[in-house]
C-alpha cells in the first residue's frame, strides 16, 4: 500500500480461497516454560473484562445514531444492490465522504466518525453496516507480493489487504477500497469476523511497536495471537515484539510457533534465522536459513519478481527457468504468461511467445485486461510474420528457392 493518504473509488471484481493449525514440537523443560508461555498468550482475550472496549463483541459495535442513519438510507432493493449504494455512499463526495488513510487502523465507530479508514478498517466498517441491514458480507484476506520485501526487511507483517465479498449461487462480487493494490488472482481467502479484528488489534500492536511503546504493543499483539491463533504472522509480530524488548525466550517461543503453524512462511523461518545467528547458534541459524530459502523459492511470487530480475540483466536462461517455476506453482496470474511472453520472444521462440500471450488473454479478469493482451498478440504477431518474411526472402536467396518457415502466426485464435 502506498504510504500516503488518498481517495479511491470502490471497485466489484472476483476472487479464490484457503488456511490450517498445530503445535511446535519441544520436549521437557522448554516444553513446559513453552506450555506455560503459550497458554498465558491464548488465555489473554479471556482476562479483559466483558465491558472492555478491545474485546471483539465491543470493537465491532457501531452507534445506534449511525445504525438509525444507514436503515433510514438502505432499505430498497437487492441485497446486492443495497451492499453496492452502502459502499459507494460511505466514499462519494456527495454521501458520507469517507477518505484512504494507510494509517488509519480504526474500529468501526471511529471510522465513521473521522472519515477516514484503511483497507481493514474500511471493510470492517462497512461489513459491520451491512450485517445489520442483513445484508451478509464476508471478510477476505489478499497476500499482497509487493508487501513481502518490506515485511523480510521489517521482519514483521504490517497491514494485510482486506475486503468485503458478497456471494450469490452464480458468483461473488467484492468492495474494494484500494484497487490499486488488488488483483483477483493473489492468494487469498475468506475469514472470519475474529479474524478480521485479530487483523487491527496486529496493526495497531505493531504502530505502538513502531512509535516505541511496549505496554501497548505488548497488550494488542499478545490479544491478536490469543483472538486467532492459527494465524502465523500474529506470531511473527508478538515474536518481533518480544526480540525488541530483548526477551529472547518468548520471541524464539512465538517464532516456533509461526514455524509450525506455516512452515511455507519465509519470514517466519527468517526470524528465526537471525535471532539464532545473534546467539551465535550457527547450527540452527543455518537450518533456519535453509528452510527460508526453500519456502521462498516456493513461492510463486518470488519466482516471478526473481524472473523480471534476470531479464532485466538478460540472463534469459535463469529468467527462463524462473517463469516456468512460478507457472507451476501457481497458473492462475496471467502476468506469469505475459512475462513468459516476453522472455520467449528474446529467447526467438516466437511461437511459445504467442502461446503464452493467448493463455494470459484467457486469464484476464475483464474486458480492458483482454484488450490489452490481444492488442499484444496482434504486435507480437506482426513482428513474426515480418521477422518471418525477411528470414524467408534470405533463405531463398541462399538455398535456391528453398524456404523455412519459423512459425505458422495463422495457427493462433485472434
Amino acid at each position: 500500500m502506498r504510504l500516503t493518504t488518498l481517495f479511491c473509488p470502490i471497485i466489484i471484481s472476483l476472487f479464490l480461497s484457503g488456511c490450517a493449525t498445530t503445535r511446535p514440537e519441544l520436549t521437557g523443560a522448554d516444553r513446559r516454560t513453552s506450555d506455560i508461555w503459550l497458554q498465558s498468550v491464548l488465555d489473554y482475550e479471556h482476562t479483559l473484562h466483558q465491558g472492555h472496549p478491545d474485546r471483539i463483541e465491543n470493537m465491532f459495535s457501531v452507534s445506534e445514531e449511525i445504525r438509525d442513519l444507514v436503515r433510514s438510507q438502505f432499505q430498497k432493493g437487492t441485497k446486492h444492490q443495497r451492499a453496492h449504494n452502502l459502499a459507494r455512499w460511505l466514499i462519494n463526495k456527495d454521501g458520507h465522504d469517507m477518505a484512504y488513510d494507510i494509517e488509519a487502523n480504526f474500529v468501526p465507530d471511529q471510522a465513521f466518525s473521522k472519515r477516514r479508514g484503511n483497507c481493514l478498517s474500511f471493510t470492517i466498517l462497512l461489513v459491520t453496516l451491512a450485517n445489520d441491514l442483513g445484508i451478509e458480507l464476508q471478510y477476505n484476506d489478499v497476500d499482497l507480493p509487493s508487501m513481502w520485501d518490506l515485511d523480510e526487511q521489517a521482519g514483521y507483517v504490517f497491514y494485510r489487504h482486506i475486503n468485503a465479498i458478497f456471494k450469490t449461487p452464480h458468483n461473488t462480487q467484492v468492495f474494494d477500497l484500494a484497487i490499486q493494490d488488488y488483483d483477483a488472482s493473489f492468494p487469498q481467502r475468506t475469514i472470519s469476523q475474529r479474524a478480521a479484528g485479530a487483523l487491527l488489534h496486529s496493526n495497531l500492536g505493531i504502530e505502538a511497536l513502531k512509535a516505541k511503546d511496549s505496554d501497548e504493543a505488548f497488550h494488542h499483539l499478545t490479544l491478536a495471537a490469543s483472538i486467532d491463533p492459527s494465524n502465523s504472522d500474529l506470531w511473527i509480530n508478538l515474536g518481533a515484539a518480544y526480540k525488541r524488548n530483548k526477551e529472547f525466550g518468548a520471541a524464539e517461543n512465538a517464532f516456533k510457533m509461526a514455524v509450525s503453524l506455516n512452515d511455507k512462511n519465509s519470514l517466519a523461518a527468517s526470524n528465526l534465522e537471525r535471532l539464532y545467528r545473534s546467539q551465535a547458534r550457527i547450527r540452527l541459524a543455518e537450518r533456519y536459513q535453509r528452510l527460508a530459502a526453500k519456502t521462498r523459492q516456493n513461492n510463486p511470487y518470488i519466482q516471478y519478481r526473481s524472473a523480471r530480475k534476470y531479464l532485466e540483466n538478460e540472463e534469459l536462461k535463469l529468467a527462463k527457468k524462473s517463469i516456468k517455476r512460478a507457472i507451476k506453482l501457481h497458473d492462475l496470474d496471467p502476468r506469469f504468461f505475459e512475462l513468459s511472453s516476453r522472455i520467449n520472444l528474446r529467447l526467438k521462440r516466437y511461437k511459445p511467445a504467442l502461446l503464452d500471450l493467448e493463455k494470459a488473454y484467457n486469464l484476464a479478469k475483464n474486458i480492458d485486461e483482454r484488450g490489452r493482451y490481444y492488442d499484444k498478440v496482434k504486435s507480437v504477431a506482426a513482428w513474426v510474420e515480418k521477422k518471418t518474411e525477411k528470414h524467408r526472402a534470405r533463405q531463398t536467396r541462399r538455398n535456391s528457392g528453398r524456404e523455412i518457415i519459423i512459425v505458422n502466426t495463422s495457427s493462433i485464435p485472434f
